[in-house]
């Protein structure tokens, strides 16, 4: 993922037409926001990190967070413990809208898809 100083697509000038270089968002980075982001939800107890699970037939990432990034957009898996009580289909929805806020409004990077796998409820 590359965007210049001030957030423009790779390759192009500054207003003055200057080149100062690139800005590269390592995957863990993006991760972590990704993480915060989404326990700071209501309703999300934690990010399921179990590396021999399953969700609906594919194994879940060993941190939780999958991530596909290409020409400046990003598409997240996301597995979730939900809270007890806690109603899924919203804590789901409220946990897309917090990480696609965080994603777009602090890296300037745009979202294709965020899914939400909730795997269980502690």
């Amino acid at each position: 993922m590359n965007a210049s100083h001030t957030g423009r697509l790779y390759g192009e000038p500054d207003v003055e037409g200057f080149y100062l270089g690139t800005v590269r968002i390592a995957h863990r980075a993006l991760r972590t926001m990704i993480e915060q982001a989404a326990l700071r939800t209501p309703g999300v107890a934690a990010i399921a990190r179990t590396p021999r699970s399953l969700a609906l037939g594919k194994p879940i990432p060993w941190q939780g967070i999958g991530l596909s990034a290409r020409d400046q957009q990003v598409a997240i898996d996301l597995y979730l413990l939900a809270q007890r009580g806690a109603n899924l289909a919203e804590v789901g929805a409220r946990a897309q809208e917090a990480v696609a806020s965080a994603v777009e409004s602090l890296l300037g990077l745009r979202v294709r898809e965020i899914n939400v796998y909730i795997q269980d409820v502690v």
